[in-house]
């Protein structure tokens, strides 16, 4: 019975050895382990010590970006502004130049009108001389009188028209020679 005693407490006792000597491996490997994840904590706090500094300063960096992307937009919408203003500008302006354009030939063509009549009245002056009659003088005073109140109406149309084209060179800002 002692002997088998004896058996099973050596056993035991070598069972408990075991137990224990594993617990100490285990024990150790812990305590590696915590070694290390303190190393790596150590890493990890030193990393985000970084990370918090470069966020501070790469975020005023993003807020200069930001900044600078909000006043770049706003320059883009008032360049936009600006070409769709010009574009109308520009466009009455052509428009304008037409109506000058327009307005020259009309002037142009008036001033022929003007010198045929002036040579028809020169004519019929001519006419008036050489003819002595009183029915011919009368009929071509009558020709005179409607050809000079022709000339008076044509004169205040070409007036008319020359008043129209000096206020759109004015208003367009052009000199009369375009």
């Amino acid at each position: 019975v002692m002997a088998s005693h004896e058996r099973a407490c050596s056993e035991m006792m070598s069972y408990f050895d075991g137990v224990e000597q594993q617990q100490s491996i285990d024990i150790e490997e812990l305590r590696a382990q915590i070694r290390r994840l303190k190393k790596v904590a150590v890493e990890n706090e030193s990393d985000s010590n970084n990370l918090k500094e470069s966020n501070r300063v790469h975020g005023d960096d993003l807020q200069i970006c930001s900044d600078k992307v909000s006043n770049l937009k706003s320059q883009t919408k008032d360049m936009e502004k600006d070409r769709i203003s010009l574009s109308a500008a520009n466009a009455r302006l052509s428009a304008t130049r037409k109506a000058i354009r327009q307005t020259r030939r009309e002037y142009n063509e008036l001033q022929e009108n003007v010198a045929a009549v002036r040579e028809d009245i020169d004519r019929v002056k001519n006419q008036t001389k050489e003819l002595n009659s009183s029915n011919v003088i009368s009929c071509n005073a009558a020709k005179m009188e409607a050809l000079r109140e022709s000339l008076e109406r044509q004169q205040k149309k070409n007036d008319i028209v020359d008043q129209h084209r000096s206020h759109i060179v004015a208003s367009a800002g052009l000199t009369g020679d375009n």
